[in-house]
């Protein structure tokens, strides 16, 4: 699979590196001090995939969750958490764990969930597991609108199809291992075939998409 790491802006629509869409996107958008939203940075670790959010102090896991779901790893309604330091963050938390560990709820403010060094880590499905991560990289950004808004997101990479090196659309099971395909090369088929979709899940479980963005 080929790797891209560039993405464009969504405010000026200029085509940007990873490496340098935290600067561009600061100078870009602006600062603002008064009601100012975080920027946040979603990816992937080691992957094409990632995505940059403005949202409001106020918004909560539950609704980044919901995002995410919608947008990168829904799939079959697995569950999904949130982890800092010791502590999770889930649907129906259980109570204060031994060793200082403890559950709090998806309805906490993201502001609050932070640890020191502004990360959390995103799991969804705890059996084929997607594993995102999650950083704040600024707190007085203007945002493009009062809720949780894509700004960034890589453009999909490039992949080739096993057979002829053509671009390919399809991911193929084959002995329970996804191969792109173009369409050409894909056959009649229809069993055990995936969309490639723009998403750190595709090619797992039974992902498909569609991509929503909030």
């Amino acid at each position: 699979m080929a790797s891209t790491h560039s993405g464009a802006c969504r405010k000026c629509e200029r085509v940007v590196g990873k490496a340098q869409m935290t600067r561009h996107l600061k100078r870009c958008l602006g600062e603002n001090t008064v009601k100012g939203q975080f920027l946040i940075l979603v990816e992937w670790p080691r992957s094409p995939y990632w995505v940059y959010f403005t949202a409001p102090k106020n918004i909560t896991l539950r609704r980044i969750d919901a995002v995410l779901r919608a947008m990168w790893v829904e799939c079959c309604d697995h569950l999904s958490a949130f982890f800092a330091d010791k502590v999770t963050f889930a649907d129906d938390p259980e109570p204060t764990l031994a060793w200082g560990l403890g559950e709090r709820p998806l309805s906490m403010t993201l502001k609050r969930a932070l640890p020191e060094n502004a990360e959390l880590r995103y799991e969804y499905d705890f059996g084929s597991t997607t594993e995102l991560k999650l950083r704040v990289l600024d707190d007085r950004i203007a945002g493009l609108g009062p809720d949780i808004t894509v700004v960034a997101r890589n453009q999909a990479p490039e992949v080739e199809c096993v057979n002829c090196g053509q671009s390919a659309t399809m991911l193929k099971m084959d002995d329970w291992y996804p191969k792109p395909y173009c369409e050409n090369c894909l056959g009649e088929e229809e069993e055990m075939q995936l969309p490639l979709i723009n998403s750190p899940r595709t090619g797992v479980c039974e992902y498909t998409g569609p991509s929503i963005e909030p």
